[in-house]
């Protein structure tokens, strides 16, 4: 396959997995407010649901991974980046893939 469907998979592996640390917190805050009323539906049941769906995907993104950098035909370039306004860092990186050495 294309490298550039892995490329596209992982990106949208790590929105998905954004998503899903947001559903997973928003499923805590009912958990914990759950403990100040009465009852509610199965927020922890839901939230467990959730946490198992991150590490599946998780999962396909460490694939997807493996197959980029075994599959890249990398292009490493040097650049400068800025940690605060006194200070700079040397990276090394694939622009094809963003692999840092």
């Amino acid at each position: 396959m294309d490298i550039n469907f892995f490329l596209l998979c992982r990106k949208k592996y790590d929105r998905i997995i954004e998503n899903l640390d947001i559903i997973i917190d928003s499923f805590q805050d009912i958990i914990e407010l759950h403990e100040l009323s009465n009852p509610v539906l199965n927020s922890e049941i839901n939230k467990i649901y959730f946490l198992e769906k991150k590490y599946e995907i998780n999962y396909l993104k460490e694939e997807c991974d493996k197959y980029i950098f075994n599959n890249c035909k990398h292009d490493f370039v040097t650049d400068l980046i800025d940690i605060n306004p006194d200070i700079s860092k040397t990276v090394h990186y694939c622009k094809i893939c963003e692999y840092c050495e």
